[in-house]
């Protein structure tokens, strides 16, 4: 379920992705024929990179809240044991957030829910870091 977004006056105003949503993605029917000429059905790929996605997306988050001392705000699900492509998928993500070398990584934010009052749209960010005193915006894929 997504969030509503609402500015400071109540009216409920767009999400980026709803806003991104209306835009014409030529790319994708391309995409649908390839995987129609190898016998493939994109609807059923489409489904299975979702689930890998949310799952990844949702574990992430977990840890992170976890490290910002918010543990119950969002309990990881865990991943499935035949679930290896989204296995392999937070394991790449937790050897780049444990990797000194690419950086010491602390989380400053997670899943945290912005409206911009001027312009009138909202968004949930999914991380914000600080490295090596930086500061990142991470959106994960």
């Amino acid at each position: 379920m997504h969030p509503t977004y609402k500015l400071e006056s109540g009216q409920v105003v767009p999400s980026v992705t709803q806003i991104i949503g209306l835009i014409n993605k030529p790319q994708l029917v391309q995409w649908a024929y390839n995987l129609a000429l190898q016998g493939e059905n994109y609807r059923e790929v489409s489904k299975e990179a979702a689930h890998i996605g949310t799952v990844v997306h949702d574990n992430i988050a977990g840890l992170l809240c976890k490290a910002l001392g918010e543990p119950d705000r969002i309990v990881p699900p865990g991943i499935e044991e035949e679930d290896e492509e989204a296995r392999n998928s937070y394991n790449a993500f937790l050897k780049w957030y444990e990797d000194a070398e690419t950086g010491k990584k602390i989380p400053l934010l997670s899943e945290s829910s912005l409206v911009h009052e001027q312009e009138g749209y909202g968004g949930t960010l999914d991380a914000v870091f600080n490295i090596d005193g930086d500061r990142y915006l991470v959106d994960f894929k």
